[in-house]
Parts: structure tokens; C-alpha cells; sequence
């Protein structure tokens, strides 16, 4: 565009074999001299155009044809890649926005007193400047006007100057100093931005506010001072500053804090921001922290732990984002939401225990994680949007039983009365699923299924009438379609909205039986030859919760009269004659070795001793230990285990090195003097042979 412009003012000034020639109209004398193309009006020369091809230095002239130069008109150097210095005449006053734009061999510019102000992206794309000193008039940096100048190390800037426009200094990759004038206040957004070289800013007082990303991806800066005078801080105004290890704030600020390193507010009842280059691995906050705002912790990449104590009421949007080394987090019991994004990319996170109040995980929560499952607590009432999405790792979903909002069937998400399914885990491994009968839409803020790399067949019910955008999207291995209505059926009640090609395109069965009949009954085998494939699609063990507030055992379907181990939501629940036995302490036989219970459930926790059938066994890990021989201390004595029941017979035991006197079948730890046993004697001094 540049050169067609060159070319139309070359026509129109009807170019000689003259040094410079001139055409006048409407009062206007246009001419060129040398590589300038130029007009004067009211006495006055404006330069407006130059010989993209100049080279070399360029020294405009203070006046051609008598007349003073006093403008130089915006973009008249655009694109002049050729020319390496400028000297500029007194008497401008103005340079216009990007007179120099993309001059890439500029190195130096001499600018005279008499300028005052410089408009939008003057000197923008000088990738070469390294020479620029600025008037002592001018009274504002404006937006743009250094950016791209990747060879620009230093620059002073004249204390008149009251403001800097926004991306001033951007992309300016060699600037490694530079000093604010104290009439400045406001750092705005992306100033600094992309400022490699940067190792440490010192913030002068006197700026009372850092807006949005204004030291956004500046790579290798460490330390930021923070003044006495700042205000307001966005937290984002150094994101992607991967670097930055230390904010210090002055002791005077009335609104922040500084400790080790980190900033929070003044009173320290907020973490605002945790440094993403901080050398701590593990955070616990101070006591008198009661929240994390937004952002505080994103791209920490040295975190691996964080304890959240009951002192912490809340969390923020973002809070530990990207932070791809964490492993462990213990919550507040006081955390009523996790909010969204919370965990977002938190790769290293493999297990997770939810504080018992939660109220509300909000969207893409925990997505892209190494999660393995995950517990839904029982006060849950709200899940927004994909919390668990692309969480390859994620094999089953579980929730509390007296949840009253939502239910877990084979590890799947769904609303409490099982008429919207939220969530399918993405390393769930089974081919099969059969969408409960009863449900009518799929998705509404909820994708369950996109992604899902395993899913080969799907059996719906005709009750489905709509799947929302992207529910099956790149499902790669869908390729049957079991429906229980007809084709004709189908198409008058069932939308699929676009990204669902999967779906839409996989072979499709009509007339199949429902989904809950098929997976549980042979008899149904003569109307769909499909059925016999889908029995793994639903678990074979599930726990209901009946009017009576009981919790029934349903084999296959069917409410079963049983007693036994069944594993319901990644959990081991005790079910006697059909029923939940959740106030039981028992052993049970399953898969021909006796289990633990406590309160219904398989317990492993600590070694101990139960009596069942009138004797006391040893458990270990939750099962019996039937090949235990050892001494065990219960309740404070030291009981003899002998086949992993206690042995009450008279003996000497060896443990840990030491042989000791059991009568009783406990050790006798008060003894001292002569025992026989088997006809052999043994000297005993406080219980052990000596």
C-alpha cells in the first residue's frame, strides 16, 4: 500500500528532471526534493512522503523553498526499511503516529527541542533502534510507541511526562532499565509487556495502580518492589512472568503486604499472589489467612503441596491453575465451593479427598488432572458445567449416600433421581453403556461422553428426545446405536445438535428392548441379538435407597435376598439378607478370604482384634491374617497370635529378637522366676527368657 501510495503522489506532483519541481492547487504547492515528497500551505512545510528505497542516514531539511519545515505527516517513513538514523529539524512540534512504523534498520533518531508530543505507534517495529533521546517537553509516552523495538536496552524518560499509553515499551526484548518520572501514576495494561530482559522492577512510589497484564510474559523477571503509594495491583499483570519469585511490598502500603516473598493483603487475610517461580514446595498459610483469591497460586511451577487449614473460608476463580507439580491438597473444612478452573492442568494430582461441607464444584474444576476417581461428599447440591473433563486418568465417580442431589451408578455421575446423566468418567474402560431409561436430554451445560476413547455401543431408550452440542464429540469408537424405538420415531422426536458425528453416524439398531430389560434377562435375547453384548454396560451390584430410608441390593436389576460383600461406587458395603447392615461390626467371607467390617463397611484401618463365633482373630489390612504367628498389643496388652486367632494357651514366643512368656495367651510381662513348659524349664525376668 505504502508504494502505491508513493507512486500516486509521485503522478499527481508530475514528477522532472529537476532537483525539485512544484504544482499548486486550492493554495496547496506540492513538490519533492531529493527522497521527500512534501506540500506547503500558510507558509509552512509538511513533509508527507519518502522514497521507500532511501538509505542510509536522513537528515530532513529545516526548510525547502525558503519556507520553514514544521510537519512531518503520519506514516511519511512507514515501511522505509532501508534507512539506519534520522535527524529531525527544529521547529517540528509533532511526530504523528507511526511516522517511523517498521522502519527496521533504524538504529538512531535525533529529535529536536522543539517536539512536544509523539502520537500512537511512532517508533513502532524499530527492531534495530538503540538511540533515541526524548524532548524534555513531552508529557506522555503514548500507546504502542516503542513496541517491537527488540534492540532498544535502555531509554530515559523525561520527568514532564505524566503517562504511558498502554503497550508502550511492548515486545521491547532487549530493555533491561528503565526509570519512571514521579509524575506518573498509573502503569497501564501490557506496558511492559514481553519484556525479556527484565530481571527486576523496582515499582517508584508515586504509581498508584498496575493494571491488567502490564508486566504479562516478561520471562525472566525475578523480583518486583512494590511502593508505599500502590493501591490496586491486578494479579494478572504478570502472568506468564514465569520467572518472578519474590513481590516485596513497603512496609508504609496501607492496602498490601509482603511475606517471604509473597503478597497478600494488608491485614494478611487474603493470599493474592503466590509467586509462579517461588523455591517453597509445600504452603500453609499463615492463621490469619481466611481466603485465596483469584489466580493467587496459577503457574506456581515448584508447589507440590499446599494445606489448606479450617482458618480458610474460601477459594477463588483459578486458584491453584496450571500448577503442574501439585500433589497433595488438604482442605479447610470450612470450604463451602471449589470454584471454576480451581485445579485446571493440575497434571500431577492423583487423588483427592473434597472437605465434608462442600456445597458447589463449579466448571472444569478438576479437568485435565491425573485424578484416578473422586468422592462426592454428601452435602454436594451443585456441579456446573464439566468438572472432570479430559481426565483420562479418571475411572469411576462415587458419591455419599445421603447425598440428596446426586448418585453414582458404575462409577457414572448422575442427578439423584437418575434423570441427567453429568458425568462419564473418560478412563472408564467399558465398551458398553446403556443410558438409563427415563432420561430425555443429554448434556445442558454437561458433555459426558466427548472424548471418550473406549465407549463402542451405545442403548438408548425412545424416552431420549435430545443431545445438546459436542456430547459425543470424537467419541472415535462409537460405532453401534441400540434404540428401543423405531427409525420413524427417531426422526420426529430425537435433535442432535452439530459435533455429535459419532454418534449420528454409527449403525444404528431399531426396535431393541430397553435398556434396563436387556441388561438383566436372557428372555429378551429373541427381540435383540445385542443384548447379550450389553450385560456389562450396567453393574451387576447396586445399592437403592428405598422409602424407608434402607439402602436395598440389586443384583442385575433385581432386589436380591442376599449376604454379602458388594462393591457399590468403588466402595466394599456389607449386605445382609438384601439390606445394608450399616450398623454391623463383622467378618465376612468373600472370594474364599474373610473381610473386616465396621459400621457396614470393609475397614482397613489399623491392625486389630475382633471377636467372631466366640473367638478373637487377627486382622491385618482388613482381612484376616489366618497365617499370623506374632505377639500383638490390644488394648494395652500383648495378646499370643497363633494362625491368626488368639492362642490362649502357655508358651514361649519369639518377637523381634526376643523370646517371651505367654500364659493365657498373654504375655506376662510382671513374671519374674522358673516356668516349665513341654518339659523344659526357662529362667523368666519381667516376662522374657533370660
Amino acid at each position: 500500500m505504502k508504494r502505491v501510495i508513493s507512486v500516486l503522489i509521485t503522478i499527481s506532483i508530475l514528477l522532472s528532471v529537476f532537483s525539485f519541481s512544484t504544482v499548486t492547487a486550492s493554495a496547496i504547492t506540492y513538490g519533492s526534493i531529493g527522497d521527500f515528497g512534501y506540500f506547503i500551505e500558510n507558509d509552512e512545510v509538511t513533509i508527507i512522503n519518502c522514497n521507500i528505497y532511501a538509505k542510509g542516514d536522513i537528515v530532513i531539511p529545516e526548510k525547502i523553498e525558503n519556507y520553514p519545515v514544521t510537519n512531518i505527516r503520519y506514516d511519511t517513513f512507514s515501511e522505509c526499511e532501508y534507512i539506519t538514523s534520522v535527524t529531525i529539524p527544529q521547529g517540528i512540534k509533532t511526530i504523528q503516529s507511526h511516522t517511523f512504523d517498521e522502519c527496521i534498520s533504524l538504529k538512531k533518531i535525533n529529535i529536536p527541542t522543539s517536539v512536544n508530543q509523539i502520537e500512537n505507534g511512532a517508533f513502532r517495529f524499530c527492531e534495530s533502534l538503540t538511540d533515541i533521546t526524548l524532548p524534555e517537553g513531552i508529557t506522555e509516552i503514548p500507546n504502542w510507541c516503542f513496541y517491537g523495538c527488540y534492540s532498544l536496552e535502555e531509554i530515559n524518560i523525561p520527568q514532564n511526562v505524566e503517562s504511558i499509553g498502554e503497550y508502550a515499551f511492548g515486545n521491547c526484548v532487549s530493555l533491561s532499565d528503565i526509570s519512571l518520572p514521579s509524575k506518573i501514576t498509573i502503569i497501564p495494561e501490557s506496558c511492559f509487556y514481553d519484556c525479556d530482559s527484565l530481571t527486576q522492577f523496582t515499582v517508584p512510589e508515586g504509581i498508584i495502580r498496575i493494571e491488567d497484564d502490564a508486566f504479562y510474559d516478561c520471562e525472566n523477571l525475578e523480583i518486583l518492589n512494590l511502593p508505599s503509594s500502590l493501591k490496586v495491583f491486578n494479579i494478572s499483570s504478570f502472568f506468564g512472568s514465569d520467572s518472578l519469585k519474590s513481590i516485596n511490598v513497603s512496609d508504609e502500603n496501607e492496602y498490601y503486604s509482603s511475606l517471604d516473598g509473597i503478597l497478600y493483603n494488608k491485614t494478611q487475610t487474603e493470599v493474592i499472589s503466590f509467586p509462579p517461580n517461588h523455591s517453597s514446595t509445600v504452603y500453609t498459610p499463615p492463621s490469619t489467612v481466611k481466603s485465596f483469591s483469584d489466580s493467587c497460586f496459577e503457574y506456581c511451577k515448584n508447589l507440590e503441596e499446599v494445606n489448606i487449614p479450617d482458618h480458610v473460608e474460601s477459594l477463588g476463580v483459578r486458584t491453584f491453575y496450571f500448577c503442574t507439580n501439585l500433589k497433595k491438597v488438604t482442605f479447610s473444612s470450612q470450604i463451602k465451593t471449589i470454584p471454576e478452573y480451581c485445579f485446571f492442568y493440575c497434571v500431577n494430582l492423583t487423588e483427592i479427598t473434597l472437605p465434608e461441607n462442600l456445597l458447589t464444584i463449579g466448571d472444569a474444576a478438576f479437568s485435565i488432572t491425573s485424578l484416578k476417581t473422586i468422592h462426592i461428599p454428601q452435602y454436594v447440591q451443585q456441579i456446573s458445567g464439566a468438572p472432570f473433563d479430559s481426565n483420562t486418568d479418571l475411572t469411576a465417580i462415587t458419591v455419599s449416600p445421603q447425598n440428596e442431589y446426586f448418585t453414582a451408578i458404575d462409577g457414572i455421575l448422575y442427578n439423584h433421581d437418575v434423570m441427567q446423566i453429568i458425568a462419564y468418567p473418560q478412563g472408564k474402560k467399558n465398551k458398553y453403556y446403556a443410558l438409563p431409561k427415563g432420561i430425555t436430554r443429554i448434556g445442558d451445560d454437561y458433555n459426558p461422553f466427548s472424548y471418550n476413547e473406549y465407549l463402542t455401543g451405545i442403548s438408548i431408550s425412545n424416552s431420549l428426545c435430545y443431545v445438546d452440542y459436542r456430547v459425543f464429540e470424537k467419541c472415535v469408537n462409537l460405532k453401534n446405536v441400540w434404540y428401543s424405538g423405531s427409525e420413524g420415531y427417531k426422526n420426529t422426536i430425537l435433535k442432535v445438535e452439530d459435533n455429535n458425528d459419532y454418534f449420528t453416524n454409527a449403525k444404528w439398531t431399531y426396535n431393541c428392548c430397553e435398556p434396563d430389560k436387556h441388561i438383566y434377562t436372557d428372555k429378551y435375547d429373541n427381540k435383540c441379538n445385542k443384548c447379550s453384548a450389553l450385560r456389562d454396560a450396567v453393574p451387576a451390584d447396586v445399592l437403592k435407597k428405598g422409602n424407608d430410608n434402607k439402602w436395598y441390593y440389586y443384583y442385575k436389576g433385581v432386589k436380591t435376598n442376599a449376604t454379602k460383600l458388594i462393591n457399590h461406587e468403588g466402595k466394599w458395603f456389607y449386605i445382609k439378607n438384601g439390606v445394608w447392615a450399616k450398623s454391623t461390626n463383622t467378618l465376612i467371607k468373600h472370594s474364599g478370604k474373610w473381610f473386616y467390617v465396621v459400621n457396614g463397611k470393609w475397614s482397613t484401618a489399623p491392625n486389630t482384634l475382633i471377636k467372631f463365633n466366640g473367638k478373637w482373630f487377627y486382622i491385618k489390612n482388613g482381612k484376616w491374617d489366618s497365617t499370623a504367628k506374632t505377639l500383638f498389643k490390644y488394648k494395652n496388652k500383648w495378646f499370643y497370635i497363633k494362625s491368626g486367632k488368639w492362642s490362649k494357651t502357655k508358651a514361649i514366643v519369639s518377637y523381634n529378637g526376643k523370646k517371651f512368656y505367654v500364659n493365657g495367651g498373654i504375655t506376662q510381662l510382671s513374671y519374674s522366676g522358673k516356668v516349665t513348659i513341654s518339659g523344659k524349664t526357662y529362667k523368666i525376668k519381667n516376662g522374657k527368657v533370660v
